[in-house]
């Protein structure tokens, strides 16, 4: 399907022009040529007009240009940058392509994506089981997602910025193998309201306020049944309310010396809890004479 075009905005024009130059063009997709003596090419977007993407967009294996076939083998950084695509398919040709939705760390708004497909036998990305992401296999990072995305389970890592602009998802489950949530995974899900956690490690490495909801109101879940022995990871400095609530097997805590803020019902309805440690160098709390609880130290005053 040949794409449709329309002018960007000045922001496009002032921060991407710069860096983007195509040598030719078919069938509404703009290539560079990356090598000429092997004939391989990347996508990218106009120099000329200024246009991007935005289409149900298709990116060919192969592209012919004046008697010659060339190998699509990338997508240039930015190239996708205020574009509105509705789905993307990826061929099994394309070796790189991170970056092609920001240009200069201004993401794309990606409201309207709804399907993305790695064509199979890629050998550095996939998008297994229809789950609607870009995955780097290697690594087991999921790179980009869209509205309608699966997280399929052995997935590691949720990657930086990976649903970014995603306005049209409502709801994310996140599987046990996920290791790590990166920074702003989720920022501007404006219509995201409930994310459920396998994972306790995964949950740990959240930043509340901005990797998930950005300030909007939601719930998020975590599968109560796996906790019960809980050392909060060194590097997390704060636990949102209700991060634990309810967490009925939970028995023993260990609180790390940086986690300085602590949610008014972080670990209320913990009715199994029996052991609680603070680590000795915690500016801000501690459990001194092995009272099992968490004393606010400036205050003296009984948190848990």
């Amino acid at each position: 399907m040949k794409c449709l075009r329309f002018l960007c905005t000045t922001l496009l024009l002032l921060c991407c022009v710069a860096v983007h130059a195509h040598d030719f063009e078919v069938d509404g997709i703009y290539y560079n040529i990356t090598d000429a003596e092997n004939k391989t090419v990347e996508v990218t977007i106009s120099g000329t007009y200024y246009y991007t993407y935005s289409c149900d967009l298709v990116i060919p294996g192969t592209v012919t240009y004046k008697g010659l076939t060339y190998d699509v083998t990338g997508i240039k950084q930015g190239t996708f940058f205020m574009g509105y695509i509705r789905s993307l398919t990826i061929p099994k040709s394309v070796v790189r392509l991170e970056g092609m939705f920001t240009c200069w760390g201004y993401p794309l708004p990606v409201q309207e994506l709804t399907s993305i497909i790695v064509e199979e036998g890629n050998p550095v990305y996939d998008s297994r089981q229809n789950c609607n992401a870009i995955i780097k296999t290697a690594t087991q990072t999921l790179l980009y997602g869209c509205n309608n995305t699966i997280i399929p389970e052995g997935i590691e890592v949720i990657g930086y910025e990976a649903f970014e602009g995603c306005s049209g998802l409502t709801k994310i489950h996140i599987p046990q193998s996920v290791k790590k949530i990166d920074w702003e995974a989720f920022s501007r899900c404006t219509a995201l309201k409930t994310v459920h956690i396998d994972n306790l490690a995964a949950w740990c490495n959240i930043d509340f306020q901005c990797t998930l909801f950005s300030g909007n109101e939601g719930e998020i879940y975590l599968n109560k049944e796996l906790v019960t022995n809980l050392t909060i990871p060194d590097g997390i400095s704060k636990l949102s309310s209700r991060a634990f609530q309810n967490c009925t097997s939970l028995v023993s805590l260990t609180i790390p010396q940086g986690l300085t803020q602590i949610g008014s019902t972080s670990f209320a309805g913990c009715s199994s809890l029996e052991n609680v440690v603070v680590e000795n160098g915690n500016p801000v709390y501690d459990s001194h004479n092995n009272c099992n609880a968490i004393i606010e130290t400036a205050t003296k005053s009984l948190v848990l």
